[in-house]
């Protein structure tokens, strides 16, 4: 896998690119530590399989930002919502934005 880091002037942060699309992006340079971690989150296949395990799994801001942008939120605030069908039952994608990071799991809508 194959990653681009580039700095931003204007917001002042590091963006971590694949496939020509932003997938994270933080203040400090990453390292390639964290540069494998925003890899392996931007994998969807993976990161949903992870969830109907019913693990609390790290996403990419692209998924983030895909997921709130593909259906209507069920519910949301500031920095978390739910998404899903309506007929997918009483769990859903849940997704939330905490410390720098996202992430991902399947959980009942409160």
């Amino acid at each position: 896998m194959e990653a681009e880091i580039k700095w931003c002037n204007v917001d002042r942060l590091f963006y971590i690119y694949h496939n020509d699309e932003a997938i994270h992006q933080q203040k400090t340079e990453p390292n390639e530590t964290e540069v494998i971690e925003a890899l392996q989150s931007d994998n969807w296949k993976a990161r949903f399989d992870d969830m109907r395990e019913g693990k609390r799994v790290r996403v990419s801001e692209r998924i983030y930002w895909d997921m709130l942008g593909s259906v209507p939120p069920k519910k949301q605030t500031a920095n978390s919502f739910f998404c899903g069908e309506p007929y997918s039952g009483n769990y859903h994608h849940y997704f939330e934005k905490k410390n720098g990071y996202c992430y991902g799991e399947l959980k009942p809508l409160k």
